[in-house]
């Protein structure tokens, strides 16, 4: 029997042109990127290399692009740190209920540095109760609610 992959979530199979760009680091050339010996500086530039082109990539420029270990890591950096770059007179913060665990564990965090976090409440399919997240929206904007039909 063929074997499908179907839990693109928890991994995906690495692309072909991934696995042999990083054939020479995997075998005989381990270094750490942070080192000051030749090896070091070796892997620096390399990470250097495929962080500019993936930044170039996303449209970004090369300081905004971050490698991350995985997904967990991934949805921290991007919560925490687009909470952290807010003014201070954003200090709100809307998750989603049915958000993945990855996300809704950044909540304690977000609480400890002074920001109010609410969860908007989901329907049976995991979709956003809209008449919920109207109220949390014109609570935030500081606007009368409108009727939601």
């Amino acid at each position: 029997m063929k074997r499908i992959h179907l839990d693109w979530a928890a991994g995906a199979p690495l692309l072909a042109d991934a696995s042999r760009a990083m054939e020479p680091w995997l075998e005989d050339r381990p270094a750490n990127a942070s080192s000051l010996h030749a090896d070091g500086r070796q892997a620096r530039a390399a990470i250097d290399e495929a962080r500019e082109a993936c930044a170039e990539a996303a449209g970004c420029l090369f300081g905004e692009f971050l490698f991350t270990s995985g997904g967990t890591e991934s949805d921290n950096a991007a919560i925490l740190g687009a909470a952290l770059a807010a003014p201070d007179s954003r200090r709100r913060i809307l998750l989603g209920a049915a958000e993945h665990h990855a996300v809704l564990h950044t909540r304690p965090m977000l609480e400890r540095l002074g920001f109010r976090v609410d969860l908007v409440p989901v329907d049976r399919r995991g979709s956003p109760r809209i008449a919920d997240l109207a109220d949390l929206l014109a609570e935030l904007a500081h606007v009368p609610q409108l009727p939601i039909p």
